[in-house]
């Protein structure tokens, strides 16, 4: 809003004239400028942003207004300003006169007095910070005020006087007083930014001396988008998943959006951003180059040409580094587990042996055999045998189905997984094209290299894991021959079966090492009833 303080001196009014202003859809707009033009006596004012004061006086103007008889500041140009602007101000006797540049939190910014003789004194005044500030003048009792505004700031905040100005009656006729009377013609114009331009209003001409004026424009308004940041639900030591979700262009196109993030609250587009495109509607960003064991902030933006919006800011801490073949896993239970490197993967070298799934969720221990309900078992019935063999699973447990079949629970520890088929075909595909992991010199025995050296039966079979098993375990993956559980228990010391997601004709598929083999087989299909050992990867 803009105000229009207009003074007629003839009869002691003050009459205060408020320009107000709407765009085509009626939503308010900031005027950055009125034009005040009096078409009957050929006179035009501007006033800016916030607001300024215009003096007209019925009559003629300056004849009738005489010599001036109080302490009056000028309205500073340029203003808007840029750091620096000039002010003069008119004092009616000689003597002291205090200056204050005050904020509009009353602090004082700047202040200067002097003696002046009457007349009218000029002066430069430099701002350090961008805002809207007073200046005032006061001499003996009486005092003048002007409202400035500093859109950014330049060097420090100082006044400094600059010399004695124009005749006081040229300064009051073309910058404060202007000759009026009732029923002149007038017209109002205002300019505001509209979408990134300056627009300009329809032109109101009218006689009548408006109390309140409503400016209209015919361009609609454009705001900031609006952006919602979904939660991070994914992530790892060194990345992570996001998303958001622009609801609104603010009424202009997109030209940007993605997430932000930064280790400090309220990140920005300064900080590291993703960009995902120039669309309303839903998005997902990766985050990359994290930090272990950090804590992010995350925010949604969108851009248009007003500017950027953000969303509300979400946080996650990754993962702590983790070192594979030194650092131990724990699962659900406490169990720990040593690690081993292969490749690119990094396995578990024991058999997984928790009773609960990674969100708490007990599993039972089974006394007979279940396609629906998850089960796990004591290898060959004996329970001093789960520190080293581990504990035998049915195909629902170690997938984690409900009871409809649809997956909703990990068994291995978080950050680990029971591997498919094509990950145990990578373990098998790296083992084999290491020629120290081979028998005979033969890249597909490679059985030996993955079982453990204790624990299996013998076998006459030369290569194979049960012939002289001292020599096993090249890799160091110490697959144990748990055997299996299909109401009965069988196979063990005879072969370690390990269960994957895979399913094959509504039965389970497993990754097989057995006492008389030499090599690996990975497309047994058992029973999904059946219980046989888990071993997880990393994530």
């Amino acid at each position: 809003m803009l105000l229009l303080f207009v003074s007629i001196a003839a009869s002691s009014q003050t009459v205060t004239i408020s320009f107000t202003a709407q765009d085509t859809n009626a939503y308010p707009v900031r005027l950055n400028r009125v034009t005040i033009t009096n078409l009957s006596k050929n006179w035009q004012e501007t006033i800016f942003w916030p607001d300024t004061a215009l003096t007209m006086q019925l009559g003629t103007g300056i004849d009738d207004y005489g010599k001036v008889s109080r302490v009056v500041v000028l309205q500073n140009k340029p203003n808007p300003c840029d750091g620096t602007t000039e002010v003069c101000l008119a004092v009616p006797e000689d003597g002291p006169v205090q200056l204050e540049m005050t904020d509009l939190r009353g602090r004082l910014v700047s202040s200067q007095e002097m003696s002046l003789q009457r007349g009218v004194h000029c002066f430069r005044v430099t701002l350090s910070s961008a805002g809207t500030y007073v200046m005032t003048a006061r001499q003996n009792g009486q005092s003048g005020s002007v409202k400035m505004v500093c859109n950014r700031g330049a060097g420090s905040d100082n006044i400094d006087y600059l010399g004695a100005g124009p005749d006081i009656d040229y300064m009051l006729k073309s910058v404060n007083t202007n000759p009026y009377n009732h029923g002149d013609t007038m017209e109002y114009v205002g300019y505001a930014d509209i979408c990134g331009a300056e627009a300009e209003s329809r032109h109101v001409v009218t006689q009548l001396f408006h109390i309140t004026c409503t400016l209209h424009f015919s361009e609609a308004q454009c705001f900031l988008p609006e952006v919602l940041t979904n939660a991070i639900v994914e992530f790892t030591d060194t990345t992570a998943t996001g998303g958001g979700r622009v609801i609104s262009g603010g009424g202009a196109p997109v030209t940007a959006r993605g997430l932000c993030w930064s280790t400090s609250p309220n990140p920005t587009v300064s900080d590291n951003h993703t960009t995902e495109g120039d669309s309303l509607g839903s998005f997902t960003s990766y985050l990359t180059g994290l930090t272990p064991g950090t804590r992010y902030y995350v925010r949604a933006y969108a851009v248009n040409i007003m500017g950027t919006a953000y969303g509300d800011t979400v946080s996650f801490t990754t993962w702590p580094a983790f070192h594979c073949g030194m650092d131990l896993v724990v699962d659900i239970d406490g169990n720990t587990y040593t690690t081993l490197q292969l490749g690119t993967q990094c396995w578990m070298k024991e058999n997984l042996r928790t009773t609960h799934y990674s969100d708490g969720t007990p599993i039972q221990q089974g006394s007979s055999t279940s396609v629906d309900v998850a089960y796990w078992y004591y290898p060959h019935n004996d329970a001093t045998t789960v520190p080293l063999y581990g504990l035998l699973y049915n195909r629902t447990a170690a997938v984690g189905v409900t009871a409809s079949g649809m997956p909703n629970r990990n068994i291995c520890p978080v950050r680990w997984h029971l591997p498919d088929i094509n990950e145990w075909f990578d373990l098998t595909n790296y083992v084999g094209s290491q020629s120290q992991y081979w028998c005979n010199n033969n890249s597909n025995y490679i059985a030996k290299a993955l079982a453990s050296t204790e624990g299996w039966g013998t076998s006459p079979n030369t290569c194979s894991v049960g012939n002289n098993p001292s020599a096993n375990n090249a890799t160091g993956f110490s697959a144990m021959p748990a055997g299996c559980y299909y109401g009965s228990y069988g196979d063990f010391w005879g072969a370690a079966h390990f269960w994957t997601p895979n399913m094959q004709q509504n039965q389970g598929q497993v990754f097989s090492l057995t006492m008389g083999g030499a090599s690996p087989n990975p497309f047994n299909t058992r029973q999904s009833h059946y219980g046989h050992s888990v071993r997880c990867v990393h994530d």
